[in-house]
């Protein structure tokens, strides 16, 4: 060990348990330790780190703090992908990459008491797609009559 280094196996620093020294040292001289974390996962940890509180676990903190409720930027599970509102359900079959489904096909599911065909198209009543109240939407089979709605509805608009 160094000529001044404290012995600090078997001590806790956060999520990591000293097990012993490395024969691994820093330029600046400082030892190398092997720590295991609560996790299950061994690292090695510069002593100073440990000592001053900047590592405090092999990783998996970091990870833990990215996701979900933990994440500064959290908002609730919902965000919005252009004016539609997105909810998180990671296990619903029409989740996207991220675990997004449209709000509104969801409520429609709920309406129905099943999941939405993949062709199926919501149409929101008001013409607000924000607004995903279940006396706002209707389903179309698929987007060929979602689409003559909208032609309708915007000839009767031209006639007024």
């Amino acid at each position: 060990m160094h000529f001044n280094a404290k012995d600090i196996t078997g001590k806790r620093f956060g999520r990591l348990l000293v097990l012993r020294p490395t024969n691994k040292r820093k330029k600046s001289r400082h030892i190398i330790w092997l720590c295991l974390c609560e996790c299950g996962r061994t690292i090695e940890v510069c002593g100073s780190a440990l000592t001053q509180r900047n590592t405090r676990s092999c990783g998996c903190l970091a990870r833990e703090n990215r996701y979900g409720d933990k994440n500064p930027s959290w908002k609730g599970g919902q965000r919005m992908r252009g004016p539609y509102i997105q909810i998180l359900y990671r296990e619903h079959p029409s989740a996207d990459e991220g675990g997004y489904v449209f709000e509104h096909r969801l409520v429609m599911e709920r309406k129905l008491g099943r999941y939405l065909k993949p062709d199926e198209r919501v149409h929101h009543i008001d013409g607000t797609p924000a607004n995903n109240a279940p006396e706002n939407l209707i389903v179309f089979p698929n987007a060929g009559k979602h689409a003559a709605c909208h032609r309708k509805l915007e000839r009767i608009a031209e006639e007024t």
